[in-house]
C-alpha cells in the first residue's frame, strides 16, 4: 500500500533526479533520440529563454518538449519563451506560477493540456501558435488576469473548465468549434455575448457566474442548454431563446435578479424546475404553445412577475412553482388538470379565475391572503382542502345555477359570499334565435335536439340543464 501512494505521488511530481543542468535551465536528456525536454529553471530565475538545442558533454539536443510539472508553483519565473522546435507541453507545465505574466505556445503544440496554466494568477499575455487544435480540461482555470485570448481556426476542442475563473471579457469561437463544455467560461467577465451559428451546445455551468453579463446572443442553431448554464449572472437583463432550442437543463437562469424579460423558445415543451428561481426583477414571460409543463419552483420569488399569460397547452403546473411570487392576477386555462401547491405563498394575488378541468386542489393557494375574487367554472365543486386557500372572505364566483352545489360542498361553503355570475368566454359565434325560439346550442356551437345535464345556450345566453 506505502509502494502505490509512493508511486503515485511520483508520477505528479517534476522528474529532477536525472535532470542536468544547461545555463541554469533543466532538461531530462533522450540519448536515443536526441531530444530533450525542459523539466524547469533555477529558483531565482525571473525569466526563462528556451534554446531549441543545447550542447551537454559535446552532445547536441534538440529541445522539443517541456514536461509535465516542469515549472509547477515556481514562485520567481515571469516570462518564458519557448522555441519553435517546441511540440508538446505537458500537464500543470505553468501551473501556479504566481509571478507568471507571458508565454509563447510554438507553431507545433497541437495540445495544451490538462491545467497547463492552472491558477496562474497574474498571466496576462498568451500567444497561441497556428495549429493548436486542442485545449483540455482547466487549462487556464483561475487565470485571474487573462482578459483576452486569441486562438487559431485550427482549434475544434476546447474543454470543460478551460478558462473557469479567467477576466476574459470578449471571445471568438472558431469555427470547427460546436460545443460549449460544462464550466468552460464560468465566472468569466463578458458583459455581452455572441454565440455563433456554428455552436449546437452549451454545458452545464458554462457561463455560471458571469456577474458583468448584461445581454445575450444565442444564436439560431443551439439545441441544448446545460443545466445551471447562466445561473447567477446578476446583470443579464434579457433573454430571447430561439426556436433551435429543444433540450434545456434545471436552474438556468436561477438568481440572475436583473433579468426582466424572457422569451421562451417555440420548440420547448417544458420550463424545467427552478428555472428562475430568484429572479426577483422578472416582469416578462412570454410562454409559447409548445409548453405543456411548468416545473417545480420554476418562478419561485419572482416578486416582480405580476401577471402571466399560461397557454391553453399547458397541462400541469408543478409544485411551488409561482411560490412567492409577485402575480396579483391569474387565469389558468381550460387545459391545466394539474396544479398543486403551485401558487402558494402569492401574497400580492388578489384575482383567480380556476377552470373546469381543474378537478382537484390541494394546497394551490395557501398564503394568498390578499385573494378578493375566486371564480370557479366548474359545474361540479372542484375537490379541495381546507387548507386549499387561507382566506374564505373573498367572493366566490360560479357559473348560474351552481350556487347551490358550491354552497353545500364541505369546503367551498366556507367563502361567505358566494354568487353565481362567472362567465366562460368560449370565444365562439353564439346563434341569434327570434323571439320566444327555445332552441338549443352546445359551447360548440352546434344545435342541440335533446338537452341533457350541462351547459348550453339559449337565446344567446348560457344556460345551466341540471
Amino acid at each position: 500500500m506505502k509502494k502505490s501512494i509512493l508511486l503515485t505521488l511520483l508520477a505528479f511530481m517534476p522528474v529532477l533526479a536525472s535532470a542536468v543542468d544547461v545555463n541554469d535551465i533543466y532538461y531530462i536528456l533522450d540519448d536515443n533520440a536526441k531530444t530533450a525536454a525542459v523539466s524547469g529553471c533555477d529558483y531565482w530565475a525571473g525569466s526563462a529563454k528556451i534554446p531549441s538545442t543545447i550542447t551537454y558533454e559535446g552532445v547536441t539536443y534538440t529541445v522539443t518538449s517541456v514536461a509535465a510539472n516542469a515549472f509547477y508553483q515556481h514562485n520567481y519565473v515571469a516570462a518564458v519563451q519557448l522555441p519553435s522546435t517546441i511540440t508538446s507541453i505537458g500537464q500543470y507545465a505553468f501551473s501556479g506560477c504566481k509571478k507568471l505574466t507571458s508565454v509563447n505556445i510554438p507553431d507545433a503544440v497541437k495540445v495544451i493540456e490538462k491545467g497547463t496554466f492552472y491558477d496562474s494568477e497574474i498571466l496576462t499575455s498568451v500567444s497561441i501558435g497556428s495549429n493548436l487544435k486542442i485545449i483540455k480540461e482547466g487549462a487556464f482555470h483561475n487565470c485571474r488576469s487573462l482578459r483576452s485570448i486569441n486562438l487559431p481556426n485550427t482549434v475544434t476542442t476546447i474543454e470543460k473548465s478551460a478558462f473557469r475563473n479567467t477576466a476574459i471579457t470578449a471571445f471568438s469561437f472558431p469555427p470547427s468549434v460546436t460545443t460549449i463544455e460544462d464550466y468552460t467560461f464560468y465566472g468569466c467577465d463578458f458583459e455581452s455575448l455572441t454565440i455563433p451559428n456554428t455552436i449546437t451546445s452549451i454545458g452545464n455551468s458554462a457561463f455560471r457566474g458571469c456577474y458583468h453579463l448584461t445581454s445575450i446572443d444565442l444564436g439560431t442553431s443551439v439545441k441544448t442548454i446545460g443545466d445551471y448554464a447562466f445561473q447567477v449572472c446578476n446583470k443579464l437583463q434579457s433573454v430571447n431563446i430561439p426556436a433551435s432550442v429543444t433540450t434545456i437543463g434545471t436552474e438556468v437562469f436561477k438568481g440572475c435578479n436583473e433579468l426582466t424579460s424572457v422569451v421562451w423558445g417555440s420548440s420547448l415543451t417544458t420550463i424545467p424546475k427552478n428555472t428562475f428561481e430568484e429572479c426577483t426583477n422578472l416582469q416578462s414571460v412570454t410562454i409559447p404553445t409548445s409548453v405543456t409543463e411548468i416545473g417545480y419552483q420554476a418562478f419561485y420569488k419572482c416578486y416582480g412577475l405580476e401577471t402571466i399569460n399560461i397557454p391553453n397547452s399547458v397541462t400541469k403546473i408543478e409544485s411551488f412553482a409561482f411560490e412567492s411570487s409577485g402575480l396579483t392576477s391569474l387565469t389558468l386555462p381550460n387545459s391545466v388538470t394539474s396544479c398543486n401547491s403551485s401558487f402558494e405563498s402569492c401574497s400580492k394575488l388578489i384575482q383567480v379565475t380556476i377552470p373546469s378541468s381543474l378537478t382537484e386542489l390541494d394546497y394551490t393557494f395557501r398564503y394568498c391572503y390578499k385573494l378578493k375574487d375566486v371564480t370557479v367554472l366548474a359545474t361540479t365543486p372542484p375537490s379541495i382542502m381546507s387548507s386549499t386557500f387561507s382566506t374564505y372572505d373573498a367572493t366566490l364566483h360560479v357559473l348560474p345555477g351552481c350556487g347551490e352545489a358550491y354552497k353545500a360542498h364541505y369546503n367551498w361553503k366556507k367563502f361567505t359570499n358566494i354568487v353565481e355570475d362567472a362567465k366562460i368566454d368560449t370565444g365562439i359565434l353564439i346563434p341569434t334565435l327570434s323571439e320566444g325560439e327555445n332552441t338549443y346550442y352546445d359551447l360548440q356551437g352546434r344545435q342541440v335536439q335533446n338537452a341533457k345535464q350541462g351547459i348550453y345556450i339559449v337565446n344567446g345566453r348560457k344556460v345551466v340543464v341540471k
